[in-house]
């Protein structure tokens, strides 16, 4: 998994916000290549929050609305890595999430352009 720019062919990146040496993430693949968001040592604390928005936001800053992120890891990096990705992304962007079930991953795509009318 890398955690530098844009593959050069272009196509979509899955964007794996902390990794989990617990689980296989070899299926994420067939979705896009690997990079990854956050280092082994990064973990969200009260006290390092700025810092882990900033490394998130810069390493999603190319970020297409055909990429994904790998919802996995810490709920607070995963929340900082929705926030950006809306808004690097104009409110359009897709999620994978485990299905333990069906052992394989899900893609969902969070709009926020398209909100049901109250």
């Amino acid at each position: 998994m890398s955690a530098s720019v844009r593959p050069a062919h272009g196509g979509p990146i899955v964007f794996v916000i902390q990794a989990d040496p617990k689980k296989n993430m070899v299926s994420a693949q067939d979705w896009g290549d690997l990079v990854l968001l956050l280092d082994d040592y990064d973990e969200p604390t009260l006290f390092n929050i700025p810092q882990i928005t900033k490394k998130i936001f810069d390493r999603l800053i190319w970020m297409k609305s055909s990429d994904y992120l790998l919802l996995t890891g810490s709920p607070i990096a995963m929340a900082i890595a929705a926030a950006a990705a809306a808004r690097l992304t104009l409110g359009n962007f897709n999620v994978l999430k485990w299905d333990n079930q069906e052992r394989r991953y899900w893609e969902a795509q969070v709009n926020f352009h398209n909100l049901p009318e109250e």
